[in-house]
This record gives structure tokens, sequence and C-alpha cells, in this order.
């Protein structure tokens, strides 16, 4: 302070003294710490700022999607008919008319290594273990 000029420091080789040769003076780098806090202080305040903008555009977004009108209920589906041929109406389809289960069910191809192995394949277990399975539940 006594004489000595404080422009800004921004390296630390300006802290060294002029006088000596290889000495710090410690006026200089406690001014170069300062600064350099200072910078940090400053970044940290616009990185802050930075992500309280996304934030807020993030909402805002979020709440334009929010308002945008609901999404329609899905309709309860029609229940399957099918033509009874012997009278000629329509009736509700069976379970038992359904072609799983007329094929996988009612009458399976074991002897067909095919079919076992897409039976496998589709359902993820054997054939063996969906009998056992299935008879266990009824």
């Amino acid at each position: 302070m006594f004489g000595r000029s404080f422009m800004p420091i921004t390296s630390l080789m300006q802290c060294f003294d002029d006088a000596d040769e290889g000495r710090i003076d410690p006026m200089k780098y406690l001014l170069y710490v300062m600064s350099q806090h200072r910078e940090l202080e400053e970044r940290d305040n616009l990185i802050i700022i930075a992500a309280c903008e996304a934030a807020a555009a993030a909402e805002a977004k979020s709440d334009e999607a929010s308002a945008a009108p609901p999404r329609k209920r899905a309709r309860r589906r029609e229940p399957q008919v099918l033509r009874e041929e012997t009278i000629g109406e329509m009736q509700q389809m069976k379970y038992t008319d359904t072609y799983w289960y007329k094929n996988y069910v009612q009458s399976p191809n074991l002897t067909n290594n095919k079919f076992k192995k897409k039976f496998r394949r589709r359902f993820r277990c054997r054939y063996d273990s969906f009998e056992t399975t299935s008879n266990s539940t009824q």
C-alpha cells in the first residue's frame, strides 16, 4: 500500500517481487488470490443463473405439454362374433372357437418338431410345462 501500484494481477508471475529475485510479494499474491476467488464466484453465479433459467424453461415446457388436450379414452372393444352355421345367426365367440385354442389346446401337433420349436419360441416354455401348468390351474 505504501507507494506500490495495485494494478490488476492476472497471473502468478506478476506476484514475484521486482527487487528480490525469486521472492513472492505477499501483497501482490493476496490480490491475485482474491481476484481468482472473485472470478470463481462470478462463474458459479453464472452457472447457477443458467441452471435456473434451464429449469424454468423445462417447467414452462412441461406446463405447455400438460395443457394439451387429454387423450381420448380407449373404446371398449365389441365382442367378437361368429356366425352359427346351423342356425345362420351371429353369436358371441367363445374362447373354444379361437384359433389359438384349437391349435394349442384342443389338438396340438406334438409329433411335429417344427410345432414344438415354434411353441417354445412364442411362449418361452416347452409344451409339457404348459400342459402341467394348465392342468394344475383347472
